[in-house]
């Protein structure tokens, strides 16, 4: 009986780990022994920032869908690859990611799941 409730609690307690390792606000892929962490890192901030900076003057205001870390892309929602001047000078992703422009955001995706990886606003 002792073994059985100890089992229990012990299964209670991984699935715990385990969810808060999967919500835990970075997403970090593990395949055999390689890890892929797959976000914007400083430096690319900073590129993409800098790329789409425009005067003031010229800021558009629209409406932006949010986008969920974690979650699927919103059906419907289809962005556009990033300019390729500025994808040369990011470096390059892990298969199968892509950055995508969509309105005012740069979406970090799993192409073949459309998850989203990570997001950043610009003003371009």
């Amino acid at each position: 009986m002792h073994r059985y409730f100890l089992t229990l609690l012990l299964i209670f307690f991984l699935s715990g780990c385990a969810l808060y390792a999967s919500t835990s606000g970075q997403v970090a892929l593990k395949e055999d022994s390689k890890i892929a962490d797959v976000r914007f890192s400083d430096r690319d901030r900073a590129l993409i920032e800098d790329y789409y900076r425009k005067p003031a003057s010229l800021h558009k205001v629209s409406g932006s869908v949010k986008f969920v870390i974690g979650n699927a892309l919103p059906s419907g929602i289809k962005g556009e690859p990033l300019p390729r001047d500025l994808e040369r000078r990011l470096p390059s992703l892990p298969a199968p990611y892509v950055r995508l422009k969509i309105d005012q955001d740069i979406v970090l995706v799993d192409k073949t799941t459309r998850v989203v990886m990570d997001v950043m606003r610009v003003d371009g």
